[in-house]
């Protein structure tokens, strides 16, 4: 059995901790930035004439977020252990917590503090005493939690004590070490660095929180806490969110979006293994360790950015499937700001509650995130070069005087400011027209796919033109939608026929006529606020269901003679 040399680690806390007292018996002592101290070797601790250098309180950062990461990273590990009959089963060679790896991690540990070249740094400087003391409580945590694990491994089933007593050490050693890597960051923040340390703190958290759920869920498939377990579970999948920060550089945005489709795959698998399926073990491992190793990555080019430094990837060449993602969504956030205005407008006379207009406003919100940054489900690919994503992101400040109008009761120039977004987000979806004719050739159905989005703006455009009182822009509206209508049937202004061969196409392309029929005469006529909203969303319904039909390359059967 390797090692874990605990023995080393009592001796350098003992010796530390009592070291610590004798510098300063009026224990616990306040922080001094002005006495900075400097840490070589177990049991020597000096008080430093000068203040800590920016690059001392960089390196410190950077050594404790990275024995957060290791550590974090062990621990969680050490519960994912699988289920056997009357206790737990010690993870095969290839799975879960290994000696090596506790070791590693301990040796890692020790390096950090006595400033060995695995962090960039010959030794660890501490601006006050407060913060030895945050060393000390750390050091102390991870000192029981990897005996028990090396006690726990060297057993062929690890009994039920033990797991309770791994998920309690293992809670108390992350909050231990996050209490200190807040106070060196604190510490770096006030001795002016220019690093990005807020950006590298949230990092730091995200990847605690990619192991924790994992742990939790094994947790409660075990059948420890599982009540509280499932609360917690919950809240840190909510807490996660990655919401991806806006930033100018594609590249960076596909990075996070790696990242967070692979959280939300890890959180899928950690749910089942929470709801008994322990074959889901294993993906919610992979999945949480290929979301921490790319955080790691993404977090390295967020830096880069930040500095002003080049970050450069290549061009994504999207299927024409993902193209089709794309140009579906931008065509929708102008359909939602088109109802948005006429909802604004019914509000306003009291023929709806504030709740309806409110939501639309949030799915507005929602899906210009989406197209920003991408979405995991239902999944909505990142932007695929910087060119399109520069055109989304001129796209931004049009969506967001938009919103500010309607925020701000504001009708005049609203309709106005809708048109723009609508005009915006029509070139761009010109745009992923070709990106997707590029990618498959001529033979995928793209501009059907198109004229059906466009149909539902167009369905949207009729309502807000007859509540603003517009009877030009309705009738210009219903006149687009019947004429698009009837090319989708019979073929013309690009787009073809339906053939004698796709009847499945033919009937959809009736549903929509039944459904137009209703819709027309309601809003033409201004009957209730009910029957229109209730006929609109009957017709944008099955437009949306003709969208995969209408996606599906058309066969012609050659003729064969008899």
């Amino acid at each position: 059995m390797v090692d874990f040399n605990i023995q080393l680690q009592e001796k350098f806390v003992n010796k530390l901790t009592k070291n610590h007292a004798a510098n300063n018996p009026s224990h616990p002592p306040a922080l001094d930035h002005s006495r900075p101290s400097q840490y070589t070797a177990p049991g020597q601790i000096s008080i430093l004439d000068t203040p800590l250098t920016e690059e001392d309180e960089n390196n410190n950062v950077e050594g404790s977020r990275k024995v957060t990461t290791v550590t974090t990273t062990i621990a969680t590990n050490g519960v994912m252990i699988n289920s056997g009959g009357g206790g737990w089963k010690v993870p095969n060679p290839d799975s879960g917590c290994q000696i090596g790896d506790i070791f590693l991690a301990s040796q890692h540990i020790r390096d950090v503090w006595m400033g060995q070249q695995w962090v960039g740094m010959y030794m660890f400087q501490c601006p006050g005493l407060e913060m030895v003391d945050g060393f000390v409580a750390v050091a102390n945590e991870w000192s029981m939690m990897s005996s028990v694990f090396n006690e726990a491994i060297s057993l062929d089933q690890i009994p039920t004590v033990d797991v309770a007593r791994i998920a309690i050490l293992t809670e108390r050693y992350q909050s231990e070490m996050h209490d200190l890597l807040v106070e060196v960051e604190q510490s770096a923040l006030q001795a002016g660095s220019t690093r990005p340390l807020l950006l590298l703190d949230v990092i730091a958290m995200q990847q605690v929180r990619i192991q924790v759920i994992p742990r939790d869920a094994a947790l409660i498939h075990y059948g420890y806490e599982v009540a509280m377990m499932w609360e917690r579970l919950n809240g840190t999948a909510r807490s996660l969110g990655m919401t991806l920060k806006r930033v100018s550089n594609v590249c960076l945005v596909r990075a996070m979006r790696l990242v967070e489709d692979e959280y939300s795959a890890m959180e899928i698998a950690a749910y089942q293994v929470a709801s008994g399926d322990t074959g889901a073990f294993r993906t919610a491992e992979m999945y949480a360790t290929a979301a921490n190793d790319h955080m790691v990555e993404a977090a390295f080019g967020l830096e880069r950015y930040y500095d002003n430094l080049n970050v450069t990837c290549d061009d994504v060449d999207l299927p024409a499937e993902d193209w089709q993602l794309l140009m579906e969504e931008v065509y929708g956030l102008c359909s939602l700001t088109q109802r948005a205005v006429g909802e604004f407008v019914l509000q306003d006379q009291g023929e709806i509650l504030p709740d309806v207009l409110e939501r639309t406003v949030e799915d507005v919100e929602t899906s210009f995130e989406s197209l920003m940054l991408g979405r995991s489900v239902p999944h909505l690919p990142a932007q695929p070069n910087q060119e399109v994503f520069s055109d989304v992101r001129d796209l931004d400040s049009l969506v967001q005087d938009f919103l500010e109008a309607i925020t701000s009761q504001t009708m005049s120039g609203l309709s106005g400011l809708a048109a723009s977004v609508c005009n915006a987000a029509g070139e761009l979806g010109e745009k992923y027209l070709q990106g997707g004719l590029v990618s498959s050739g001529s033979n995928w159905p793209g501009r059907r796919a198109q004229a059906l989005f466009q149909q539902i703006e167009r369905s949207n455009m009729a309502f807000s033109s007859m509540v603003q009182n517009e009877a030009t822009a309705m009738w210009e509206a219903i006149n687009g939608f019947e004429t698009t209508h009837s090319n989708l049937l019979n073929g013309g202004d690009g787009l073809p026929a339906i053939l004698p061969e796709r009847q499945d196409m033919k009937l959809q392309w009736e549903a929509i006529d039944s459904a137009w029929q209703a819709y027309k005469p309601a809003v033409t006529s201004g009957q209730g606020t009910g029957q229109i909203t209730m006929t609109l969303d009957a017709v944008q319904a099955e437009l949306r269901a003709a969208v995969p039909i209408f996606s599906i390359p058309d066969v012609v059967i050659a003729e064969t003679s008899p």
